[in-house]
C-alpha cells in the first residue's frame, strides 16, 4: 500500500495548479517527476492519472488514453475500487481518439467487463423490519 500523506505531500502542489487552470504547467512538472523517478511504485498510478487529467483538459487526447492506460497499469495491487476508476478513465478518453474503431473499443470494455466481475454482490439476509418509521 501506499504512504497517502506522502503522496499528497508530492501531488499537492500539482493539484493546486490543476485547480488553478494551469494544466500545461501540471503536466511538465508531473512528467518532469515522473522521469526523475519522484515517485515510489505505489504512487505512480496517481501521477499517472493526474497526468492524464491535465491532458485531457488541453483537449489531448492521445496523450491523455497513453497516460491514463499507464495510470491503470501501475495499480496492481491496488483496492478494486481504485483500480476500476483509473480503467474507466481510460474508457472515457478512448471513446475521444479518431483511431480506435468499433471492434477495438468493444476489446477494451471487455477487460474492464472482468474487472466489474471481481465485485462482490450484495446478499439480502432475510431480515424483515415490521416497520419503518420516518421522523
Amino acid at each position: 500500500m501506499w504512504d497517502y500523506k506522502a503522496l499528497q505531500e508530492k501531488i499537492g502542489p500539482i493539484e493546486k495548479l490543476i485547480l488553478a487552470g494551469k494544466f500545461q504547467m501540471a503536466a511538465d512538472k508531473l512528467q518532469f517527476m515522473l522521469q526523475k523517478g519522484v515517485f515510489a511504485p505505489a504512487e505512480r498510478w496517481r501521477a499517472w492519472q493526474r497526468l492524464g487529467d491535465c491532458f485531457y483538459e488541453m483537449l489531448s487526447m492521445n496523450e491523455a488514453a497513453h497516460a491514463y492506460l499507464q495510470s491503470a497499469c501501475s495499480t496492481e495491487g491496488l483496492p478494486l475500487p481504485i483500480q476500476q476508476a483509473v480503467y474507466s478513465n481510460y474508457l472515457m478518453v478512448s471513446h475521444n481518439l479518431s483511431d480506435v474503431g468499433a471492434e477495438e473499443l468493444a476489446q477494451r470494455h471487455f477487460q474492464y467487463q472482468q474487472l466489474a466481475e471481481n465485485v462482490p454482490w450484495y446478499k439480502h439476509t432475510g431480515k424483515r423490519h415490521s416497520k419503518i418509521r420516518l421522523g
